[in-house]
Protein backbone atom coordinates (compact mmCIF):
# COMPACT_ATOMS: atom_id res chain seq x y z
CA UNK A 1 0.00 0.00 0.00
CA UNK A 2 1.15 3.52 -0.72
CA UNK A 3 3.09 5.01 2.12
CA UNK A 4 3.28 8.46 0.60
CA UNK A 5 1.58 10.99 2.85
CA UNK A 6 1.10 13.41 -0.06
CA UNK A 7 -0.96 10.84 -2.00
CA UNK A 8 -2.98 9.85 1.07
CA UNK A 9 -3.70 13.49 1.95
CA UNK A 10 -4.66 14.39 -1.63
CA UNK A 11 -6.69 11.36 -2.61
CA UNK A 12 -7.63 9.58 0.61
CA UNK A 13 -11.16 10.97 0.45
CA UNK A 14 -11.73 8.84 -2.68
CA UNK A 15 -11.53 5.70 -0.56
CA UNK A 16 -9.32 2.70 0.03
CA UNK A 17 -10.18 1.03 -3.31
CA UNK A 18 -8.99 4.08 -5.23
CA UNK A 19 -5.77 4.25 -3.20
CA UNK A 20 -5.15 0.55 -3.91
CA UNK A 21 -5.60 1.12 -7.67
CA UNK A 22 -3.35 4.16 -7.53
CA UNK A 23 -0.76 2.15 -5.65
CA UNK A 24 -0.92 -0.58 -8.28
CA UNK A 25 -0.44 1.76 -11.26
CA UNK A 26 1.41 4.81 -9.93
CA UNK A 27 5.00 5.51 -10.88
CA UNK A 28 6.87 7.72 -8.45
CA UNK A 29 9.99 9.25 -9.93
CA UNK A 30 12.46 12.08 -9.42
CA UNK A 31 13.21 14.26 -12.43
CA UNK A 32 16.21 16.56 -12.70
CA UNK A 33 15.94 20.22 -13.68
CA UNK A 34 15.95 20.96 -17.43
CA UNK A 35 14.63 17.48 -18.26
CA UNK A 36 12.07 17.39 -21.06
CA UNK A 37 9.02 15.50 -19.86
CA UNK A 38 6.84 15.68 -22.98
CA UNK A 39 7.17 17.25 -26.41
CA UNK A 40 4.86 18.32 -29.19
CA UNK A 41 3.63 15.26 -31.09
CA UNK A 42 4.14 12.69 -28.31
CA UNK A 43 1.34 10.59 -26.83
CA UNK A 44 0.77 11.10 -23.12
CA UNK A 45 0.98 7.86 -21.19
CA UNK A 46 0.39 9.19 -17.69
CA UNK A 47 -1.18 11.98 -15.69
CA UNK A 48 1.46 13.65 -13.53
CA UNK A 49 0.79 14.87 -10.00
CA UNK A 50 3.58 17.17 -8.96
CA UNK A 51 4.66 16.79 -5.33
CA UNK A 52 7.46 19.38 -5.40
CA UNK A 53 9.37 21.50 -7.90
CA UNK A 54 7.94 23.17 -11.00
CA UNK A 55 7.32 22.41 -14.67
CA UNK A 56 7.17 24.92 -17.52
CA UNK A 57 4.47 24.16 -20.12
CA UNK A 58 4.97 25.93 -23.44
CA UNK A 59 4.77 25.76 -27.22
CA UNK A 60 7.13 26.92 -29.94
CA UNK A 61 6.05 29.39 -32.60
CA UNK A 62 8.63 30.21 -35.29
CA UNK A 63 11.35 29.14 -32.86
CA UNK A 64 10.06 31.39 -30.09
CA UNK A 65 8.90 29.94 -26.81
CA UNK A 66 5.37 30.87 -25.74
CA UNK A 67 4.71 29.90 -22.13
CA UNK A 68 1.22 28.66 -21.30
CA UNK A 69 1.71 28.19 -17.57
CA UNK A 70 3.84 26.68 -14.82
CA UNK A 71 2.84 23.61 -12.85
CA UNK A 72 3.73 23.96 -9.17
CA UNK A 73 3.65 21.56 -6.24
CA UNK A 74 0.19 20.05 -5.64
CA UNK A 75 -0.86 20.82 -9.24
CA UNK A 76 -1.37 18.74 -12.35
CA UNK A 77 -1.31 19.58 -16.05
CA UNK A 78 -4.57 20.56 -17.72
CA UNK A 79 -3.12 19.92 -21.19
CA UNK A 80 -2.24 16.36 -20.16
CA UNK A 81 -5.79 15.64 -19.04
CA UNK A 82 -7.09 17.08 -22.27
CA UNK A 83 -4.89 14.93 -24.50
CA UNK A 84 -5.03 11.73 -22.46
CA UNK A 85 -8.83 11.56 -22.29
CA UNK A 86 -9.32 12.44 -25.95
CA UNK A 87 -6.51 10.16 -27.20
CA UNK A 88 -4.70 13.06 -28.91
CA UNK A 89 -1.00 13.71 -29.02
CA UNK A 90 0.56 16.50 -27.00
CA UNK A 91 0.52 19.96 -28.54
CA UNK A 92 2.87 21.37 -25.89
CA UNK A 93 6.28 20.87 -24.36
CA UNK A 94 6.82 20.36 -20.64
CA UNK A 95 10.24 20.82 -19.03
CA UNK A 96 11.22 20.44 -15.39
CA UNK A 97 12.31 23.80 -14.01
CA UNK A 98 13.50 22.59 -10.64
CA UNK A 99 14.31 19.13 -9.43
CA UNK A 100 11.29 17.26 -8.11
Amino acid sequence: MLNNQFIINKFGFLGKDFLCELDKHAVVTEIKAKTEIIRDGQKNKFVPFLVKGSIRVFTLNDGRELIYYYIRANDSCLMTFSSIFTDYVSRVYAVAERRF
